[in-house]
């Protein structure tokens, strides 16, 4: 995909990554979950509401539990999928876009 998009990305390895991206589609922006990986079948997306407006402040958090990854987007569960392993790094990324990354914490690993 050459949308761009901004977002995180979880390493296993060099060719096994999961990438949870923002990105805007015409006039919609979507949550999405691609997975290089292994595990293909991690793939899920959401379209949010007409109202998202990415240049304001928004909270994405990941939550690791056993064998599930659950991202929250300002708040609520947005998207759940399974971990086909824990990860053993993880970054934030941009693809064809620029993006501002603030107040980043990690409290734990998967």
């Amino acid at each position: 995909q050459d949308r761009p998009a901004f977002g995180l990305v979880l390493w296993q390895g060099r060719k096994d990554k999961i990438s949870i991206w923002l990105s805007q589609h015409q006039f919609r922006w979507t949550l999405s979950i691609e997975s290089h990986s292994s595990a293909p079948d991690a793939n899920a997306s959401l379209d949010l509401p007409t109202t998202f407006d990415a240049s304001l402040w928004h909270t994405l958090r990941l939550k690791c539990w056993h064998d599930q990854l659950t991202v929250y987007l300002d708040g609520p569960e947005a998207l759940t999928i399974a971990l086909p392993s824990h990860p053993e790094k993880f970054g934030l990324a941009t693809r064809n876009a620029a993006a501002a990354f603030m107040s980043v914490w990690q409290t734990a690993l998967c």
